[in-house]
């Protein structure tokens, strides 16, 4: 085969196989040949396609950019794609064709692209100091990203990143993270969530010394809920740790108070709270 399919989307352009799953419509497809004798002018050797449905009919074909807009319906698409070459001097001849099927959702992504995530547990936390060590239990710790994240979805996938810095001279600070959620395809439950921020500052002159503070979450499973105002994914209550495969929270501070969290549980005023919006 002398050539390529690609769907273009928003964030680059992604190789085309048969029977993908498909969340954006409509298809934007294009084809790139290697050394197809002629090609569409003013592109990157991109050739011109043609579409049929599965009755034979004609409903798409690529345009001056060499993008063919493909409408689908929710469900399984069967399309052929005619691949036109410039063959024996004559442009748009036949080059090949293919019957291609894609699956799509119907449902495009939700359009926000904020991310907060929140979790409330009980929990033993022990502490350490150049002097001293203990440990102390409460019901309720909150832990919560710092402000909401800015990101954006990729099909069925959220990707959010933060950083912010303090430069002060006596005890500066650095705050560093990372969402990532994967959700089913109609977006009503997010079956993959893993979310990482640090804390970094302090000097060696400074009261308390350095530190380095990381905490790292992965739940799973965690609904929609409805009758929240806004887009709310969350557990609640004794149920909550079901829904936590791995929760840590670790500072070091060689001068001052470090900490680790040994062990964690749920109860009735547990929950994971992961919010979405639009800035």
């Amino acid at each position: 085969m002398q050539y390529d399919l690609y769907i273009k989307t928003d964030t680059g352009d992604i190789p085309f196989v048969d029977e993908m799953d498909i969340t954006n419509e409509p298809l934007k497809l294009f084809c790139k040949n290697d050394n197809i004798p002629g090609f569409l002018p003013g592109t990157d050797r991109l050739q011109r396609i043609e579409i049929y449905d599965s009755n034979g009919n004609y409903i798409a074909v690529s345009d001056a950019n060499g993008i063919a807009n493909i409408n689908l319906n929710s469900g399984e698409n069967t399309f052929g794609i005619y691949i036109c070459g410039y063959l024996d001097g004559k442009p748009n001849k036949y080059y090949d064709f293919i019957w291609v099927t894609v699956n799509y959702s119907g449902i495009t992504p939700p359009d926000y692209n904020r991310c907060g995530v929140q979790i409330d547990f009980g929990g033993r936390y022990s502490y350490t100091t150049p002097d001293t060590a203990y440990t102390r239990e409460d019901e309720r710790y909150t832990k919560s990203t710092w402000l909401p994240y800015p990101g954006s979805f990729s099909g069925t996938s959220f990707s959010a990143n933060y950083s912010q810095s303090w430069d002060s001279q006596t005890n500066p600070l650095t705050i560093t993270g990372t969402i990532t959620a994967t959700f089913n395809n109609d977006y009503s439950k997010i079956t993959n969530i893993t979310w990482n921020q640090t804390h970094n500052g302090g000097t060696s002159t400074s009261p308390h010394g350095t530190f380095a503070r990381s905490i790292d979450f992965e739940g799973t499973d965690i609904p929609l809920d409805t009758y929240e105002g806004g887009t709310i994914y969350q557990v609640k209550m004794e149920e909550t740790c079901n829904h936590i495969s791995s929760f840590t929270d670790t500072q070091t501070a060689p001068e001052g108070l470090g900490w680790t969290l040994p062990d964690y549980w749920c109860n009735g005023d547990s929950k994971i709270y992961i919010s979405f919006s639009k800035e």
